[in-house]
């Protein structure tokens, strides 16, 4: 199955709470620019869990956090 990636611009995710990903949770293609996570957390991946074929272009990633056993990727898991 091929998958159009999905694309975002001028996004603001801010202070929003997941078991993985706070943000958002990839696994298919994925291209944010231009874009600011704030505030985000999760056991890992505290603003964004990424899969395969993310790209991240000018954009800000400030005061994300991972907790519980993992703590991976404070900011971004890969």
């Amino acid at each position: 199955i091929n998958l159009a990636p999905i694309q975002l611009d001028s996004c603001v995710f801010d202070n929003n709470t997941a078991d993985q990903g706070g943000a958002i949770a990839g696994g298919y293609p994925l291209f944010v620019s231009n874009s600011a996570f704030l505030r985000n957390s999760a056991s890992y991946g505290g603003a964004l869990s990424a899969g395969n074929d993310t790209f991240l272009v000018n954009s800000t990633f400030l005061h994300n956090s991972a907790y519980g056993s993992l703590r991976g990727g404070g900011g971004v898991f890969s």
